[in-house]
């Protein structure tokens, strides 16, 4: 059986990029709530109340960027609206 090649190793953004300033945004956004609820992405707070997910579409790209808490989507936030998210 012949040899398959390895994947490529995806090329680094270029730093002012669309993809890059939205990856940016995005990372900054989810700092924010880990930083809120003292956990990291994939983690479950230790009264069970709160998960962070990254998922990669959620199937709203027109309300992007998409926060949701308690199964309601909430369009268009900004970092500083993060906290507030969290504190309902």
């Amino acid at each position: 059986m012949p040899k398959r090649a390895s994947p490529k190793p995806p090329k680094p953004l270029e730093p002012d990029s669309p993809k890059q300033l939205v990856q940016d945004y995005v990372d900054s956004l989810l700092q924010e709530g880990a930083n809120e609820l003292g956990i990291k992405a994939g983690q479950t707070t230790a009264d069970m109340k709160f998960s962070l997910e990254v998922v990669a579409c959620v199937g709203a790209c027109a309300m992007a960027p998409v926060v949701i808490v308690n199964e309601k989507y909430h369009g268009g936030v900004k970092v500083s609206q993060a906290k507030k998210l969290v504190k309902g």
